[in-house]
């Protein structure tokens, strides 16, 4: 045997003799009991979160120095005893003390110990989430956007869970009155995005993200989740749990109560309250986050087995409330109706919705989606201060409950609360800001506020967000329409019409435009010239054949109100007027009984209000429209219909240079329709100066416009000819 083999043989014998070995092995034992309960304890107890990575660093770096003292000494229940350095005959010679030597070694390994714990603790800290820079401090402005969990599981079947988290935190910490919580549906926009945290921060509007992953290993769930400042892109929490599925409610309590604890200097929950919801079976919401996933896809079928799956949720556990939730909402959106997904009878669905509904609040009174599904059926069912006080129940209860807001800005307008609406829209969008829906709302108030091309960028944000969608073609079509820009909105129903080439309303949408430019040809080529013979004749300016046949046609079925209206109205534009006055006369009873308005140019109250002569009957129709004006401009809106209306208004009143300032503002907007010059109730308007130059601009405007359309016209190939049924 060599020197080098004799010399380590020797050193393990003597590591054997000494029990080195057998000390660190069970110092290694104590450890990992002692990392693993204060990896427990840490978060229930909401402690310093990088508590247990010191304690692990402190316990390897003293490691070494544990190793020297057991070379030494002996480890008993009576205390160290001094280990022997020589063995003669078997038998250890009697020990001597440690020499100044020995103990100026001691001293440097633990000096080196100490040294090399403070380095090795700086830089795990700064590498514990995989290279994210350090921890940072809270931000003032308190936001914070929940992302979607990412689902790390092999065969990438969590993304319901994934999902599910992230929308059941940010119910959890939307309570919370003093931090805005981003709604899940405009956080998924980014789960298959990979944009750093300052773009995600940016997009959302928020100064914190949570995000995290996902993933099964046998029974155990495996969930990471991480506190991100949006500006710096660096952690200011992380932390890890390994447990079983059926500890998911207390891994979703802690993650949120660590949460509030980083982003508040001081928060403590009320004794005994729970920040997230809780079922007594880990199946049963399983089965309630699947349903949440089908009922996001919005299809027919999404929604009917997004109800089994809650249905099936409250089968495993009677009492968890958000499935009867789930349950209503699903019915609600089955019942028929051009925004709905299914055929159900919708006073039988508004019933099953309602009885789900008040299950869920008889089981937790402070459910906030109970409250804002009892406001859906209440203004459902006409009721809309019930509604509105449901809405406001929702949102006491999870102020950054966003659907609550926007559904409440849209029974606040129904309601002509106008400046409280575009209040709780301003609300839903930011903390749902890349929501289609609400952007629709929010830039088609812009439009009507006179802000048309900042509306028209949000369309266009909104076409980004989801091209394949014809919502933010035809939005941006109708605003451009109203705002006189007849070739940008042509562009826009084209783009709806390779979207959607089936679709009737968009076809009619475009041959409008055609229309409003005297394009008859173009318009013919997308309409059906039999149905709509009166229209296109009228845009090719044969208004004597346009007339006979609406008489003709209304002679054939003298019952339709829509049909006389419309009749009263060539009447008064091309033929005659007492006529067309003595028609709509006629139908005052149906208007009256059917609540017949259209919302953007008062109709037909302000053309009855022409019908008859000053007095009380013109004041009862007129009225009405008065105060309608009044309220849209008090709200701020500034829409070329609206300018319009308060021309029509002020004429009626006698107030013709109110009327005319009017409608010079009007045309300013965009106000472009061709038979303006023919409007009976103008017509004593049109006879000033400022009035007929602005008519002047409504013609050579269309002119200048027309021959654009036509370029495109003939670009798209749409061609054809009028002719009489």
């Amino acid at each position: 045997m060599s020197h080098g083999s004799r010399g380590l043989s020797r050193f393990l014998g003597e590591l054997r003799r000494r029990r080195v070995i057998s000390v660190m092995a069970g110092y290694a034992v104590a450890v990992y009991g002692v990392v693993a309960a204060v990896d427990l304890f840490v978060p229930i107890l909401a402690l310093w979160e990088g508590l247990t990575t010191l304690v692990l660093v402190c316990a390897i770096t003293f490691a070494p120095v544990l190793a020297y003292l057991s070379w030494f000494f002996r480890f008993s229940p009576d205390g160290l005893a001094r280990i022997a350095d020589n063995v003669t005959a078997g038998e250890e010679d009697s020990p001597r003390p440690l020499s100044w030597v020995n103990w100026l070694g001691l001293l440097v390994i633990a000096g080196a110990a100490t040294g090399a714990a403070v380095l090795l603790f700086e830089d795990v800290r700064s590498r514990r989430d995989d290279g994210q820079p350090p921890i940072v401090a809270a931000p003032q402005d308190r936001s914070l956007a929940v992302m979607v969990f990412r689902d790390l599981s092999p065969e990438q079947t969590l993304g319901y869970l994934g999902e599910g988290l992230a929308e059941e935190l940010s119910a959890a910490l939307g309570k919370q009155a003093s931090l805005q919580v981003t709604a899940a549906s405009s956080t998924r926009r980014f789960a298959e995005r990979t944009d750093p945290p300052q773009v995600i921060g940016r997009e959302l509007g928020v100064s914190s993200l949570l995000e995290g992953s996902v993933r099964l290993e046998g029974s155990r769930l495996l969930i990471t989740a991480n506190l991100i400042d949006a500006e710096s892109g660096r952690t200011r929490w992380s932390e890890r749990y390994a447990r079983p599925l059926e500890d998911i409610f207390q891994i979703q309590e802690q993650i949120a109560r660590s949460i509030l604890n980083r982003l508040f200097d001081a928060y403590v929950a009320p004794e005994g309250e729970r920040l997230t919801g809780q079922a007594t079976s880990a199946e049963a919401y399983v089965m309630y986050l699947r349903g949440r996933q089908q009922f996001r896809e919005r299809t027919p079928e999404s929604i009917r087995q997004a109800r089994r799956y809650f249905e099936q949720a409250v089968g495993l556990d009677p009492e968890y409330a958000p499935a009867y939730v789930g349950v209503a909402d699903s019915v609600r959106l089955l019942a028929r109706g051009v925004e709905n997904y299914g055929d159900l009878d919708p006073v039988i669905a508004a019933q099953l919705a309602q009885s789900n509904v008040e299950r869920a609040l008889l089981r937790d009174p402070q459910l906030p989606q109970a409250y804002a599904a009892l406001g859906q059926l209440a203004v459902m069912g006409g009721r809309n201060e019930d509604g509105l006080a449901a809405y406001d129940k929702a949102i006491a209860l999870n102020p950054s409950l966003a659907d609550a807001h926007h559904w409440r800005f849209l029974v606040l307008r129904n309601m002509a609360r106008y400046a409280d609406a575009l209040e709780s829209l301003e609300t839903a969008r930011q903390l749902d800001p890349l929501s289609p829906v609400i952007l629709r709302n929010w830039a088609v108030e812009q439009s009507r506020m006179g802000n048309s091309e900042l509306a028209l960028q949000t369309f266009d944000k909104l076409i980004e967000l989801d091209p394949a969608s014809p919502v933010g073609y035809r939005a941006a079509a109708q605003v451009a329409y109203s705002s006189g820009d007849l070739l940008r909105s042509a562009d826009y129903y084209h783009e709806v019409l390779r979207r959607s080439p089936d679709t009737e309303q968009y076809r009619v949408a475009l041959a409008d435009v055609f229309m409003v430019a005297g394009l008859a040809d173009a318009a013919a080529a997308l309409l059906d010239p039999e149905v709509y013979a009166v229209n296109l004749h009228i845009a090719a300016g044969e208004f004597s054949r346009a007339l006979e046949l609406i008489r003709f046609a209304h002679a054939a079925d003298p019952e339709d109100a829509l049909l006389t209206f419309e009749h009263a109205w060539y009447e008064l534009l091309w033929g005659d007027q007492a006529r067309g006055r003595e028609l709509l006369r006629s139908i005052e009873d149906t208007i009256l009984a059917t609540g017949w308005f259209d919302r953007n140019y008062c109709s037909p109250q302000i053309e009855m209000a022409y019908a008859y002569p000053r007095g009380e009957d013109r004041e009862r129709w007129l009225a009405p429209c008065r105060v309608y004006a009044g309220e849209q401009l008090a709200s701020g809106y500034a829409s070329s219909e609206l300018s319009y209306l308060r021309a029509r208004v002020a004429a009626l009143d006698d107030d013709v240079d109110s009327a005319r300032n009017a409608f010079v503002e009007a045309v300013a907007l965009g106000w472009r329709q061709p038979w303006t010059a023919r409007d009976p109730l103008l017509s004593t308007v049109f006879e000033q100066p400022e009035a007929a130059r602005a008519l002047t601009t409504i013609d050579e405007d269309l002119a200048a416009q027309r021959q654009g359309l036509a370029a495109r016209a003939r670009q798209w190939g749409y061609a054809g000819s009028v002719t009489d049924p």
